[in-house]
């Protein structure tokens, strides 16, 4: 299927780090939907839906509004706990309370009634189910497309406007921020063949005017500056609820025989392939612009010499009509009428 920027295509060449993005939220949903039915909402191309299968959910629906992508996703993606159908996310026509977690990443700024997309969500869910949802900030966001505009959204919102809609329909609304942070990795050494959980723990280490020199200060995300906003959605506020806690996801796989520093080599001289082959392609455009400014320059030359020439023979020939005109004014002159008798 064609990436056109409406849903991501998986395996497309240069999306790798829109691909980290857009499945990291499935893996930080994951934990939440062990042993749950669950819904995603706007599967797109189905790699989401197929990941938590694979996590551990006891089943999955995706549904999405275009045909095209159900489609691809039950060819690209299939799996035994996973069903796609084409659905509307304003009017599903499920049953009600039917899942105990639903997924809606990225389209919430999709639908034109957003009210009527939570209702529904909320509809959908069981008494103690919850949904997770993720929407980028429109005061950060910035769409790749001209003009910085996204022709995909209907509208962007601000954490001011997700809170008013979010914190009135369900009973309780945890917030997380998703979005790209600068930082380095002390990771274990892992022998080829063995298994090892490279689970994280993240610390935040100021400039050294607010953290002593590098000794790590909690962390504290703000809603605000986030590249994305994600909601966990109860709705209930009861105790005991599992919080998948913070996540943080890096592209590339850094195993110990070297592969994944290979594989990064091999994709970034993907990468200046890429480039070249772009700046190629222009050079071959502006080698046709010059050819045909040449083209045009001679025709304008070529023009130019033949008005030239019709210039000076229309001078040459308006000359020889002077002389003519004259000759013949002298010749009137000299035989003018005989003197009377």
């Amino acid at each position: 299927m064609e990436f056109t920027g409406e849903r991501l295509v998986p395996g497309v060449e240069g999306l790798d780090e829109l691909f980290l993005e857009h499945v990291s939220r499935y893996a930080f949903a994951a934990p939440l939907t062990v042993g749950k039915r669950v819904l995603d909402a706007g599967c797109g191309c189905g790699y989401g839906s197929y990941h938590l299968a694979r996590a551990g959910a006891a089943s999955v629906l995706g549904i999405d509004v275009s045909e095209e992508a159900i489609a691809y996703c039950r060819e690209n993606h299939p799996h035994d706990a996973v069903a796609y159908e084409r659905r509307d996310v304003l009017e599903t026509g499920l049953e009600a309370g039917s899942f105990d977690r639903i997924v809606a990443f990225e389209v919430f700024e999709h639908v034109d009634r957003p009210e009527r997309f939570l209702d529904e969500m909320k509809r959908l869910l069981r008494p103690d189910g919850a949904l997770v949802l993720s929407t980028p900030n429109a005061h950060t966001y910035e769409a790749g497309g001209e003009g910085g505009d996204n022709p995909y959204h209907v509208k962007e919102y601000v954490p001011e406007e997700m809170r008013a809609l979010l914190e009135g329909r369900f009973g309780r609304v945890d917030w997380y921020v998703q979005g790209p942070a600068s930082g380095l990795s002390i990771l274990p050494v892992v022998d080829p063949g063995e298994k090892a959980s490279l689970s994280a723990e993240m610390r935040l280490i100021a400039p050294p005017d607010r953290s002593g020199w590098g000794a790590p200060v909690p962390v504290a995300a703000k809603l605000e500056r986030c590249s994305y906003m994600v909601a966990l959605c109860r709705m209930s506020g009861a105790e005991g609820f599992p919080s998948p806690g913070a996540i943080c996801i890096a592209l590339g796989d850094d195993l110990a025989d070297g592969s994944g520093r290979a594989a990064a080599l091999v994709q970034h001289g993907r990468r200046l392939q890429q480039q070249l082959d772009e700046r190629g392609r222009w050079a071959l455009d502006l080698q046709r612009e010059l050819e045909l400014r040449d083209k045009t320059i001679e025709k304008l030359q070529a023009e130019f010499e033949d008005r030239t020439r019709w210039a000076l023979e229309l001078d040459r020939k308006t000359e020889e009509q002077a002389r003519l005109i004259q000759e013949l004014t002298r010749e009137r002159a000299g035989a003018g009428p005989s003197a009377a008798g």
